[in-house]
């Protein structure tokens, strides 16, 4: 256990006087919090004391709310095991099935893909949830009223553009609004629109340092809502143009999720980023859900931990115990504010500045980001990076974008790079002297030179590096496609994913039977040879004596397990 004695103490003052501290234990994780008024009284403090694995096992302090008080015990794989003495149940894929729910204890249900389908509160209310093939979610239900989402996919973090709002009648549903998103570094403001009027409410959004809004204005700047947190994101207040609360915490927790349903208050802590705050007080944050009352995601992550780094081994925990300067936009992995601008930075400099797409991938290396690494690798050359993240299950999907693309492109866009490789010297020499290279130089020294030469090593790297060469120096269809000369681009892509898997495999890290059946899918559809596909009872003649199922693709065993 550790105990809850500081190691350092980060202070911040505010405009009007208040006061609030952070110390910190020796693991880098909060162990205290408090809130002070101008004339030094207290507002509230918090206290949390850790377990060896970084997990909250008691909340202390004088906030007077039902995330307040709390101790907590967990399991050996670090699944919370009871709440205040309350007993906490999960399935055997790792996600909770019963256990705190907006303040209580609720029950969770999930389809056969993990994905959270529906909440019941404690005094019986449901939130149920859809979401299309690719996991962003469709729509959320609760209290006969349904809102429907459009989604931007294609952006760094996914965008929610429009949520129509619709009120059940009898068996069919009535739209009665429409709700419009507006984005630049962040979600800048929504628009409403009354399905019956025709007039149209515009409100703007100001955050703190992580994110979190902490204001709402309209078009006239004038104050509509206003809103205070916890330290992990408990949403403790909300407050109208007055300063008056509209509601509160502990026994008012219902009329929080009543206001955020009838003022449609989606994007509150981490809002910047698209992290919505649900009517059954869990946080979407695309991969999961966070629950902010026990400070921790309700269903495992699915990326793998670092050996070198302890903490990330936790397959629930949140932020890694620093939830004042790290957020989890994805859901995967934590981020500070620093690296959130040097990435942001980067990826604007690769349209015009190729190395700049490598120096980001080694820094996301680093940092263990391994899905962001992975998508940044794809970006170097679209036929590698899906595996380059090791552990990273997202990789399936980005092969597959890389696999359709890896072939034409590559050899189309051949010429132009060697075209244009005058004009990269100029853009470099320009990025010099406007200091572009500076912040470039500055993110590299972020990649330590172990990551770097443990990047370097890794295959996928490898084959992007020599693309890239071979690219900038002008090289012809034949050159790039020399790998396999009897395959087609595509062919190659996938050649070289089964390669990966079995590769991953062999260090017990295999994909699952889902991921299985889509390498039998772009097997079929680029007319790959396969000795079988993925099916039952294939294990049995499977070398080295594992008896794992698996599929083939050429000559390669892809061993799968079924979760």
């Amino acid at each position: 256990m550790c105990n809850i004695l500081p190691c350092h103490t980060r202070y911040r003052k505010r405009a009007d006087g208040t006061e609030e501290s952070y110390s910190y234990d020796k693991a880098d994780r909060l162990s205290a919090q408090t809130d002070k008024n101008a004339d030094g009284t207290i507002r509230n403090s918090y206290t949390y004391t850790y377990d060896g694995a970084g997990n909250i096992i008691k909340i202390g302090g004088t906030a007077d709310t039902a995330a307040g008080h709390a101790v907590m015990t967990y399991d050996r794989d670090n699944r919370l095991a009871t709440y205040n003495g309350e007993k906490v149940t999960y399935d055997e894929r790792g996600n909770m099935l019963h256990g705190p729910l907006n303040g209580a204890m609720g029950d969770y249900t999930y389809d056969c893909r993990n994905r959270l389908i529906e909440t019941k509160a404690a005094d019986g209310t449901v939130t149920a949830y859809t979401y299309d093939a690719e996991n962003t979610r469709l729509t959320e239900e609760t209290e006969n009223t349904r809102h429907t989402f459009v989604t931007d996919k294609e952006t760094t973090y996914s965008q929610l553009l429009t949520e129509t709002i619709s009120e059940k009648h009898l068996l069919t549903y009535k739209e009665t609004a429409t709700i419009t998103y507006t984005y630049g570094n962040g979600l800048i403001s929504d628009s409403r629109k009354e399905a019956k009027g025709s007039n149209t409410e515009k409100r703007y959004y100001h955050y703190n340092h992580i994110g979190s809004t902490t204001a709402i204005t309209d078009a006239d700047g004038d104050l509509l809502y206003s809103f205070t947190y916890g330290t992990y994101g408990e949403l403790t207040g909300i407050y109208d143009a007055d300063g008056q609360k509209m509601a509160g915490e502990a026994a008012d927790q219902r009329s929080i999720r009543e206001t955020l349903q009838a003022e449609t208050l989606r994007f509150l802590y981490n809002g910047r980023y698209g992290v919505e705050t649900g009517a059954d007080g869990l946080y979407y944050m695309r991969a999961r859900y966070y629950n902010p009352q026990i400070k921790r995601f309700i269903n495992r992550d699915i990326i793998d931990g670092s050996i070198t780094d302890s903490q990330s081994l936790n397959k629930y925990s949140y932020v890694q115990g620093n939830p004042v300067n790290l957020i989890d936009p994805f859901g995967l992995c934590a981020q500070d504010y620093f690296s959130r601008a040097g990435h942001e930075l980067l990826d604007w400099l690769g349209f015009i500045f190729d190395p700049a797409d490598v120096i980001n991938f080694l820094w996301y290396t680093a940092e263990g980001n391994a899905a962001m690494a992975a998508a940044t690798a794809v970006a170097i050359v679209p036929a590698a990076g899906s595996f380059i993240a090791k552990g990273t299950k997202q990789a399936i999907k980005a092969g597959k974008k890389a696999a359709q693309k890896a072939g034409e492109k590559a050899v189309r866009n051949a010429t132009e790079k060697a075209a244009k490789k005058a004009a990269a010297k100029k853009l470099a020499k320009e990025a010099t002297e406007t200091g572009v290279e500076k912040a470039a130089k500055e993110a590299a020294e972020k990649a330590t030179e172990k990551t770097a030469k443990e990047a370097t090593e890794k295959s996928a790297e490898r084959t992007a590096k020599e693309a890239v060469e071979k690219g900038t120096k002008g090289g012809s269809k034949d050159e790039i496609l020399s790998t396999s000369k009897r395959q087609t681009p595509d062919q190659n892509a996938l050649h070289r994913l089964a390669k990966e898997a079995e590769k991953n495999a062999k260090k017990g890290n295999p994909i699952s039977y889902e991921e299985a059946k889509i390498l039998d899918e772009w097997a079929k559809e680029y007319n790959v040879p396969q000795h079988h596909p993925a099916e039952v009872g294939s294990g049995q003649h499977f070398p080295g004596g594992n008896h794992m199922d698996h599929t083939h693709i050429y000559n390669i065993h892809v061993p799968y397990e079924y979760r």
